[in-house]
């Protein structure tokens, strides 16, 4: 026969045992007891911590839950109405521990960080004087030799 208060406290220590196993601090609370619209009774629980969507994901897939009626179900995820829910069926009981989904922020272009503005200095002035070794400076000597060598070739 199915009895809710018996799989309340089943599930509850199965994430007792989850939590311990992990060293996660979520906790299960304000659990309802409610019937599906088949007649079967429900429990339900809300997950709250710093993370329970990371607790619930690996709960779901990694915990073992002890399943030995005919009809049990294991855990599977769904998303409802903005939540998270994670359903199996025990002992004739549906129990479903979820979270609000959080939705992430879609990410936009990059804002730069808005500096104060600065006056550029300006470039240093160039006099024209004459190196040490008495060379011409690039720009004049380069004119210089590309009009020597457009001279041979004539």
């Amino acid at each position: 026969m199915t009895d809710p208060i018996a799989v309340q406290h089943a599930a509850a220590r199965a994430w007792s045992l989850f939590t311990q196993d992990r060293q996660t601090t979520e906790t299960v609370e304000d659990w309802e007891t409610s019937t599906t619209p088949d007649g079967s009774p429900c429990l339900s629980g809300q997950v709250v911590g710093d993370n329970p969507a990371l607790a619930l994901r690996l709960f779901t897939a990694d915990y073992p839950i002890p399943l030995g009626q005919p009809g049990d179900q294991r855990p599977t995820v769904e998303y409802r109405d903005g939540c998270v829910v994670t359903v199996w069926r025990s002992a004739g009981v549906w129990v479903e521990l979820w979270h609000p989904e959080v939705p992430t922020p879609r990410p936009g272009p990059p804002v730069a960080a808005q500096r104060p503005a600065r006056p550029i200095p300006a470039p240093p002035r160039r006099t024209a004087v004459s190196t040490p070794s008495g060379r011409l400076p690039l720009g004049q000597r380069l004119t210089n030799i590309r009009r020597a060598l457009a001279t041979k070739e004539n």
